[in-house]
């Protein structure tokens, strides 16, 4: 019986190179980057429509335990220590970003 990842990956062959995950990385981070940018633009556009300060208490709850979740997952690759350093690496940019987020909140 054939499953779904046999059928997907001959998993024989299949091999994962650490450049292969440091790029699958750098496409997460744009993608963060610009749900920043996208988050920084809903709130300038919020503050013009309704001319009230967005503020801590609107923030994106989801988007930030997303975050959170990635961050966890470090420990997973502990043992794993090549991928591991491109991952820590990846949960500093996760961290610098939930910091940015949150900024966007806080400031005038």
């Amino acid at each position: 019986m054939r499953t779904l990842s046999s059928t997907l990956i001959d998993t024989e062959n299949f091999t994962f190179t650490i450049d292969d995950f440091q790029s699958a990385l750098s496409i997460l981070e744009e993608i963060i980057m610009e749900q920043i940018g996208a988050e920084r633009k809903k709130i300038k556009d919020e503050q013009i429509r309704t001319g009230r300060k967005v503020t801590i208490k609107d923030i994106n709850q989801s988007y930030l335990d997303t975050l959170q979740k990635m961050i966890d997952l470090l420990p997973v690759f502990k043992n794993l220590y090549s991928f591991y350093s491109v991952y820590s690496h990846f949960v500093a940019f996760l961290e610098e970003e939930k910091k940015r987020y949150l900024h966007i909140y806080n400031s005038d």
